[in-house]
């Protein structure tokens, strides 16, 4: 007897990663990873699409939807056949990786060239997180940082054969900005990285007309020191300049969850052959 598809949230990252899905010209007859699976929303929308879907989570116990998801630590290697996936969908999850550049090199080993890597993490780089970064060293201007003892679980969990085994869960201490999860993107080789519209946040716009102003000058003078200095490097004047409209984008200023969207090279196993 089939489980009944769990209500998913209406609100916050999911609900905008769903669109996303569902706007893709075709998933039939592709492979979706989908990691950290959680309870499932991702894959219930990706099953829904008519991709073959693969669920893996630290916790997969915790998987609401008929069959199971699968044990994977992002930590470590991938239990995943290189090559072997068209789409992989992180959501929420690399804000709690201690290795964020292992993890995004796994996905592009496992992906097929052009295949697509999707990544939502909570934004640290709107205004109001670099507010409360400048103020606090914190994602939230009403707190300081996570300290040790809320940010790190030993799980005690059983394994295969019965075997008690103890999982650690990082909470968000490994948050990281657009232009870093950009940088770390681009080392780990993918391109054509853009980033999405999602919901905005409130506390961000209300910080327009003290923040705006000043973070828009200080690119601007910095942009224009790199273009002299960069004069006889255009390939890197090239990413500079991306980097600069990434800063400035309403999406990084404005949205409360980062929502990126690459691709691995169509070439890449050319290169690798």
């Amino acid at each position: 007897m089939s489980k009944p598809v769990p209500k998913f949230p209406t609100s916050g990252i999911y609900p905008w990663v769903k669109q996303y899905i569902q706007s893709l010209p075709t998933l039939h007859g592709k492979v979706a990873l989908d990691i950290p699976c959680g309870d499932g929303p991702a894959t219930a929308v990706l099953r829904e699409s008519g991709a073959d879907v693969l669920a893996y989570d630290l916790f997969p116990e915790s998987f609401l939807l008929d069959g199971q998801a699968q044990f994977a630590d992002l930590a470590e290697r991938l239990p995943i056949p290189d090559g072997s996936i068209d789409i992989v969908v992180c959501q929420e999850g690399i804000e709690h990786l201690p290795n964020q550049l292992l993890a995004l090199q796994e996905f592009h080993c496992v992906l097929k060239p052009g295949g697509t890597l999707v990544i939502t993490t909570p934004n640290i780089s709107n205004l109001v997180g670099r507010l409360a970064n400048l103020v606090f060293e914190s994602q939230l201007l009403r707190d300081t940082p996570y300290a040790a003892e809320e940010s790190a679980w030993r799980m005690e969990h059983t394994g295969p054969g019965g075997a008690s085994q103890t999982r650690t869960y990082y909470g968000h201490i490994f948050l990281a900005g657009v232009q870093r999860l950009r940088t770390l993107h681009r080392v780990a080789g993918f391109t054509d990285i853009r980033e999405l519209p999602t919901h905005k946040s409130t506390s961000s716009l209300l910080l327009i007309p003290f923040l705006l102003p000043i973070i828009v000058l200080l690119n601007l003078k910095s942009m224009w020191r790199a273009r002299r200095r960069l004069r006889n490097n255009p390939v890197l004047w090239t990413e500079k300049k991306a980097q600069f409209r990434t800063n400035l984008s309403r999406p990084t200023l404005f949205n409360r969850n980062l929502f990126l969207v690459s691709q691995k090279s169509p070439s890449a196993g050319a290169e690798s052959a």
